[in-house]
């Protein structure tokens, strides 16, 4: 378990919850949002409630379930981090979106930063992946920043939205994590 809320210089992360949902709702259906994700659009509010419902008993991510986390500037949700913990806590899979208008200021980077650091350091997984469409040029640039490898791709192999599309996985693992942190600056790092 991760202690909730993360806080970075610019943000805070916590778990999304019910008030969250209109907003929640509001970015997935934005074309530079969805574009590169599975969902289906429009994504309606009773699949934002059913999401967010999913997980109200929820604290944080555990095992075998996914969580949303909500992307706090200002007070504001921004996006989110998912977040599954899978093979008995000791792997990962991460995913994260973030509002149009917020896009391109570094804060998917800040926010997986800060849930990939606290992953590692506090539920002490062991790999964490992250896959993505090949042409999410952004979204790869975010993993490699933070230090996550390329291991391959499949092309062809999810059907979104009525298309077969390819699927690039990257994955971390917590001694390559650990390396990085010691020798280099670490984006999520700086959490109060």
């Amino acid at each position: 378990m991760i202690s909730l809320p993360l806080t970075t210089s610019r943000l805070s992360i916590r778990m999304m919850r019910s008030m969250d949902v209109e907003r929640f709702v509001e970015y997935r259906n934005q074309p530079d949002v969805a574009r590169f994700q599975d969902w289906e659009v429009p994504f309606t509010v009773d699949m934002g409630r059913r999401v967010i419902d999913e997980q109200a008993a929820l604290d944080g991510p555990t095992n075998d379930a996914w969580v949303q986390l909500a992307v706090e500037l200002a007070g504001r949700t921004i996006g989110d981090v998912a977040v599954a913990i899978h093979d008995s806590g000791r792997q990962a899979t991460i995913g994260y979106s973030i509002i149009t208008d917020a896009q391109g200021y570094g804060y998917a980077t800040e926010a997986v930063g800060a849930v990939v650091d606290a992953l590692f350091d506090e539920a002490k997984i062991h790999r964490i992946v992250a896959s993505i469409d090949p042409e999410n040029g952004a979204s790869k640039r975010v993993l490699e920043k933070l230090g996550f490898r390329f291991e391959g791709c499949s092309p062809s192999s999810a059907f979104v939205r009525g298309a077969w599309v390819g699927d690039a996985h990257f994955a971390l693992l917590d001694t390559e994590h650990a390396a990085r942190s010691a020798s280099s600056f670490s984006p999520g790092r700086g959490r109060t």
